[in-house]
């Protein structure tokens, strides 16, 4: 009986290997690569992602502000959120397939959570993250190559800002991007199969806004209007993360 269980427990793994989709995404500075975000999905289009450098922060803090695509909304956590606890830094977000979605911090001893559409039953295109990253070189070098289902971002000689999202296998970009495009003065898409979805990043810098490097990588993820909708669409309107544009 047990070297039953074991060969199952066994098989299970391996299946669960084998379906699941990485991917790594890494920033480029001079001829080195830099870890940035991972990306995973299940055979039950569960997503799962987070930080690269999660074992690395020392400090962070989470704050909420309310916005509209006619309005910028001034965010500053550390002004107006509190300090994450360490587990929190290095803890991932988790889309479950049934639309469940549980977030990276923690209230009253009990991990956040809200309910979104679920992805298993198809999307057009979905929202996962925001990022606004130091300056490459303050970021680990790796070794690692970067494998075909990997997103390798070109070298940066300004500050940017990143939109990761999915979308359909196949499908055109969002029209939320295709106008957004408006906006900035240099903007890129990539896009790797990832399950059966495609995921993109938006890549996008603003000469005038985005002139500085942040301190601090900033991170920015959307709640629904009500429990079970579809999430919104966000981007930083500055290189200062305390500028938040919806």
């Amino acid at each position: 009986m047990c070297t039953t269980f074991t060969s199952i427990a066994n098989w299970e793994c391996f299946k669960y290997f084998c379906m699941r989709s990485i991917c790594r995404v890494f920033l480029t500075e001079a001829s080195s690569l830099r870890p940035f975000y991972w990306f995973e999905c299940s055979d039950d289009r569960s997503i799962y992602l987070g930080s690269s450098n999660g074992k690395y922060f020392d400090f962070g803090y989470s704050s909420r502000a309310t916005t509209s695509a006619s309005a910028s909304t001034p965010i500053d956590p550390i002004l107006m959120g509190r300090e994450l606890e360490d587990f929190e830094l290095k803890q991932k977000l988790s889309i479950h397939g049934s639309g469940v979605v549980n977030a990276r911090t923690v209230t009253n001893g009990i991990r956040d959570r809200y309910e979104i559409a679920p992805p298993r039953d198809g999307l057009n295109a979905l929202p996962l993250i925001a990022v606004l990253p130091m300056q490459p070189n303050r970021y680990p070098m790796t070794t690692k190559r970067p494998k075909p289902t990997d997103i390798v971002l070109p070298p940066a000689h300004a500050p940017f800002g990143t939109l990761f999202y999915l979308k359909q296998r196949g499908e055109k970009e969002p029209f939320v991007l295709t106008s957004a495009r408006d906006r900035y003065d240099t903007f890129s898409t990539l896009v790797v199969p990832f399950g059966s979805f495609d995921l993109c990043v938006f890549m996008y810098t603003d000469s005038l806004k985005m002139r500085f490097w942040p301190r601090n990588e900033t991170s920015l993820t959307t709640l629904p209007t009500c429990s079970g909708e579809e999430l919104s669409w966000a981007f930083f309107f500055g290189a200062d993360p305390t500028d938040l544009a919806g």
